[in-house]
């Protein structure tokens, strides 16, 4: 269970970190190289990478080797993009921005047409799931204010929600004191909890995201349990599974597979790293360095490349 299905590869290839990408300078003026909040798909035995303010995204069959594909029809300007397969169709939605979901048959071009053109949440850093029922589920938060939530979704009434959405994740400074902001944990009040990733093992339900701040020397990734994709969960002990204090590069961004964004010396450049996470024999989340350099920055919260079903 390292990063989901991989194409066996010659000997004689690898990857480094960061990613070998066409990284894209923001568009604000300051210059900096900008893919944050990544996301991984593996649609029809080919990867499709998704980032924030990437103009775009990218593809793969061998995770090496990425194409990338220019898009003028997805909310590319949006922060932390979410995607999900059903048998032959893609979906996306983004953080805030336009409240739509588009879908596409064909990712490789940019077809994109729009599913569901009002969207009824307003969300930051969601998250769809599949799970092996067929029933969906979405998931989202990135406040210091507000908790993780989740909601079930309609397949049949283009993925409006079913019911009210329920808390998931609140903040709990007082026992894990590592959701505190400010460098060291310095700060005695609530920090950001963000980037919701739902992952599914042997029927259990592992609901991940990182805090406290993206801002801050000290960043981790947490995960909750439960038997039921909408709860109640119960945070696991061995949380934060990855943590990084006291960071030589600090981490810029959440949850979801592969998020690992890094600023040098306040001059901020948001970069993809690629790592593996494991589940040992008690089924705790643990992380495993592809790259030595990669010890040097805080770590993001990580997820498994999900599949088609």
């Amino acid at each position: 269970m390292a990063y989901g299905q991989r194409n066996k590869q010659p000997s004689n290839k690898t990857w480094t970190n960061p990613l070998n990408l066409n990284y894209r300078f923001s568009d604000n003026g300051l210059g900096y190289r900008e893919a944050a909040d990544p996301v991984i798909q593996l649609f029809k035995g080919v990867y499709y990478l998704y980032a924030s303010k990437s103009g775009g995204y990218w593809y793969s069959d061998n995770l090496i080797n990425w194409t990338y594909r220019p898009s003028t029809l997805l909310p590319v300007k949006d922060y932390a993009p979410a995607v999900m397969a059903i048998q032959d169709t893609v979906f996306f939605i983004a953080s805030g921005g336009t409240h739509r979901i588009y879908y596409s048959l064909h990712p490789k071009q940019d077809n994109w047409q729009v599913y569901q053109k009002s969207f009824p949440l307003s969300v930051t850093d969601p998250d769809l799931f599949l799970d092996d029922d067929g029933k969906v589920y979405f998931y989202y938060g990135c406040s210091d204010v507000d908790p993780i939530m989740g909601v079930q979704l309609d397949r049949n009434r283009r993925l409006d929600t079913i019911g009210h959405p329920q808390v998931l994740i609140p903040h709990n400074i007082r026992d894990h004191g590592w959701e505190r902001p400010g460098e060291n944990h310095i700060d005695e009040k609530a920090g950001w909890n963000e980037g919701a990733w739902m992952t599914k093992r042997n029927g259990k339900y592992y609901l991940q995201y990182a805090a406290p701040g993206t801002q801050f020397n000290v960043y981790g990734d947490g995960v909750y349990i439960s038997d039921r994709p909408l709860g109640p969960f119960t945070y696991m002990d061995n949380s934060p599974f990855s943590y990084k204090p006291g960071a030589l590069l600090r981490e810029q961004d959440t949850a979801l597979p592969f998020r690992t964004d890094s600023a040098i010396i306040g001059i901020l450049r948001r970069c993809v790293f690629l790592c593996a996470i494991c589940l040992n024999a008690d089924w705790a989340f643990f992380l495993h360095f592809l790259m030595r350099m990669v010890i040097c920055t805080a770590i993001p919260a990580l997820g498994i490349i999900r599949k088609t079903l």
